[in-house]
C-alpha cells in the first residue's frame, strides 16, 4: 500500500457557495500533486529542525475511498472494514462503497480517550445535515448550519431559559429606600472608625441629592465623582442616582491625560469630587462631596424620583483595544434587572442584614456596583477600605477577622495574591462567601480557596461591562471543570461563528450576549456600538459581541 500526504491550502470565502467552494476544492487538489514529492513528512521534519518539539500538524483524517472490491472478480461476495483497533489520529473518517453499490457510507475510527460515543453520533449527524442542505440547495458557505434543527431548538430554549420575572414599575432607588424604611437602625456603611445605619447613609445622600438638583439643568445628565476611597464615594453615587442622573466614577489615581479625556468626552454639568482631591482637577463647576459640608444638615428627607427605566443609571469608560478609554452606558432597567437577577444567584443577598462584605474594588471597575449598591439594597453591612487598606493584605485580614465579616469580592490575580501573603489563615477561613470576576478562574485558586475555608461558597462571575457588571454567575465551589454557569435572570449566552450561526455543544465559538442586562452602547461613539452592538439574529432585540472565546459543555455550562 503506497499513501503520500501531501497538504494543501484551501481558503474559504463564506460569501460563495457550495459548488463554487467544492470546484476551487478541486482546482487546487490537483495543483498540489505538483508538490508531492515535497510531502508531510518532509514538512515536518524540516520544521523540526528549528522547532524539536513540534507535535503532529493535523489530527483528523476525511479519507474518501475509491476502490471497487466488485471488479476483483465474477464471484459474489461482499466487503467490509477489518478495523485493527488503533488510530494514528485522533478521528479518521472513512467515506467509502466498496462494493460500487451507489450507496456512500460514512465509518468513524476514533480514540476513545478523545471522543465518547455520542460525540461521534453527533458529528455524523451534523454532517449528514449538511449535506442535506447543499444538495437540496446550492447554499453559500455561510448559510450552512452546522446545528441540527433539534440541536436549534434545545440550544435557544433549554440553555437559554432564563426567564425571571421582577417589578418594572419600581427603580434601584426606590428598593434602597425601601431597605432603609425596613432596617433603619442597622449599620450600612463603615470606613475607618465611622460607620453609618441606613438612616444616616440615607439622610446623607438626600442632601446632597437636593445640592446636585440646584447646580443641574437636566435629569439624565451624566455627573463623574472623583473620590478616594470613602463613605462619600457611596453617598456620592447614591445622591447622584436619586436625582435622575447618571454616575461616572473616575479612579483620582488615573493619568491625568485619561482623566482629562474623561471629562471633556462626557462633557459634564457638574462634578463631584473630594476637598482633598479639588486642586488636581481642572474642572469649572464642582461640588465638594465632604462630609463637613453644610448642606448635609438640610433637606433630609426622601423626596420623588420620578426615575424612567431608559434612563442613564451609570457610565464606566474602560479601554479598548486600541488603549483609547470608551463610555459604556447602562440604563436603570439594566441595573435593576441585575439587582433582580443576582438574588436569585447569590441566595444570601435574600437575607442580606445577616451578612457583611468587603469593599477592595477599585471604583471604577463596574464590580465595585456589585459588592456596594447591590449589598446595600440588599441590606448588607458593608466596609469599605481606604487606599492602602484595598492593597494590604494584612489590612484586609485585620478588618475581615475583627468585624466576622462574610462576603469578600476581587479578581483571582489578587485573590492569589492576598492567599500568598496571608499571616493569618483563620481570617479568611471564617468567610462564607468568595465572589470571584473579571478574569478567567483557575481550578488551582478554588482549591486554594477550598483548603483554606472548607465552607465557604465559590462563586464565579463573568461579564464585559457593557453588559452590565455580571452576564453569568455560578457556584463553582465543587465543579470538576471550572465554567461560568449560564445566562444570570433574562440573559441570553449565544455562541457563534464569524457568520452568527450557532455552533454546537463543546465548539469552540465567539461568546454574544443578550437581554436585559445589554447596555446601549458607547458614549459618542456611533460607529463602535454599531459594530459591537448587533441585531440579534435569533430574536427582537440586540446582543453584544464580546469578543471572549468560549463553549457549552454537555451540561449546558459556558466554559471559557
Amino acid at each position: 500500500m503506497f499513501v503520500n500526504v501531501s497538504p494543501f491550502r484551501i481558503c474559504i470565502d463564506s460569501k460563495k457557495t457550495f459548488s463554487e467552494l467544492s470546484s476551487d476544492i478541486s482546482h487546487s487538489s490537483r495543483d498540489m500533486l505538483k508538490h508531492q514529492k515535497y510531502s508531510y513528512n518532509n514538512i515536518l521534519e524540516d520544521i523540526r529542525l528549528v522547532l524539536p518539539s513540534t507535535p503532529i500538524l493535523y489530527n483528523i483524517v476525511l479519507s474518501y475511498q475509491v476502490t471497487k472490491a466488485n471488479n476483483v472478480s465474477n464471484y459474489n461476495y461482499e466487503t467490509r472494514w477489518a478495523f485493527n483497533g488503533n488510530c494514528n489520529e485522533d478521528i479518521e473518517i472513512q467515506l467509502y462503497d466498496l462494493d460500487d453499490t451507489g450507496e456512500l457510507n460514512l465509518a468513524f475510527d476514533y480514540k476513545t480517550e478523545k471522543y465518547t460515543s455520542t460525540d461521534i453520533e453527533n458529528i455524523k449527524t451534523r454532517l449528514l445535515y449538511i449535506a442535506n442542505q447543499v444538495l437540496n440547495e446550492d447554499k453559500t458557505i455561510k448559510n450552512i448550519k452546522i446545528v441540527t434543527e433539534d440541536e436549534e431548538k434545545t440550544i435557544l430554549n433549554d440553555f437559554n431559559n432564563t426567564i425571571l420575572e421582577y417589578d418594572k414599575n419600581t427603580s434601584i432607588i426606590e428598593i434602597f429606600e425601601k431597605q432603609v424604611s425596613k432596617t433603619p437602625n442597622n449599620p450600612a456603611l463603615t470606613f475607618h472608625n465611622t460607620t453609618l445605619t441606613y438612616s444616616e447613609l440615607n439622610e446623607k445622600v438626600n442632601s446632597l441629592k437636593y445640592e446636585i438638583q440646584k447646580n443641574i439643568t437636566h435629569k439624565n445628565s451624566i455627573i463623574p465623582i472623583i473620590s478616594n476611597r470613602s463613605l462619600e464615594v457611596i453617598i456620592g453615587i447614591l445622591a447622584i442616582l436619586k436625582s435622575g442622573c447618571a454616575y461616572l466614577p473616575i479612579d483620582p489615581d488615573y493619568p491625568k491625560e485619561r482623566i482629562d479625556y474623561i471629562l471633556k468626552t462626557s462633557n459634564p454639568e457638574i462634578l463631584l469630587i473630594q476637598n482633598s482631591l479639588k486642586n488636581n482637577i481642572n474642572f469649572e463647576k464642582t461640588i465638594e462631596i465632604d462630609l463637613k459640608n453644610k448642606f448635609y444638615l438640610n433637606n433630609k428627607e426622601n423626596s420623588s424620583c420620578n426615575i424612567s427605566l431608559d434612563n442613564l443609571s451609570y457610565l464606566i469608560f474602560t479601554s479598548g483595544s486600541t488603549g483609547v478609554p470608551k463610555g459604556v452606558k447602562l440604563t436603570h432597567k439594566n441595573y435593576l434587572n441585575f439587582y433582580n437577577a443576582m438574588k436569585q444567584k447569590a441566595k444570601y443577598l435574600n437575607n442580606g442584614s445577616k451578612f457583611s462584605m468587603i469593599s477592595i474594588t477599585t471604583i471604577s471597575f463596574d464590580i465595585f456596583g456589585f459588592e456596594t449598591i447591590i449589598s446595600l439594597l440588599s441590606g448588607m453591612h458593608v466596609f469599605m477600605t481606604d487606599n492602602f487598606e484595598q492593597k494590604n493584605t494584612l489590612s484586609i485580614e485585620k478588618i475581615i477577622k475583627e468585624n466576622n465579616i462574610s462576603c469578600i469580592q476581587t479578581t483571582p490575580s489578587v485573590m492569589k495574591f492576598h492567599l500568598e501573603n496571608l499571616k493569618d489563615i483563620s481570617s479568611f477561613s471564617n468567610l462564607k462567601y468568595f465572589i470571584l470576576a473579571g478574569e478567567q478562574l483557575p481550578k488551582e485558586l478554588v482549591q486554594k480557596i477550598k483548603k483554606i475555608s472548607p465552607h465557604a461558597t465559590i462563586y464565579n462571575g463573568y461579564g464585559p461591562s457593557e453588559t452590565t457588571i455580571f452576564s453569568t454567575f455560578t457556584d463553582v465551589t465543587n465543579e470538576k471543570e471550572i465554567s461560568i454557569g449560564k445566562g444570570i435572570g433574562n440573559t441570553k449566552i449565544y455562541i457563534l461563528n464569524n457568520d452568527l450561526n450557532l455552533l454546537p455543544t463543546n465548539t469552540i465559538g465567539e461568546i454574544y450576549i443578550s437581554g436585559d442586562g445589554v447596555g446601549t452602547g458607547y458614549l459618542n461613539r456611533s460607529d463602535l456600538t454599531k459594530k459591537e452592538f448587533i441585531l440579534n439574529p435569533f430574536e427582537e432585540g440586540i446582543m453584544y459581541k464580546t469578543g471572549d472565546l468560549g463553549l457549552f459543555s454537555n451540561e449546558r455550562k459556558i466554559i471559557l
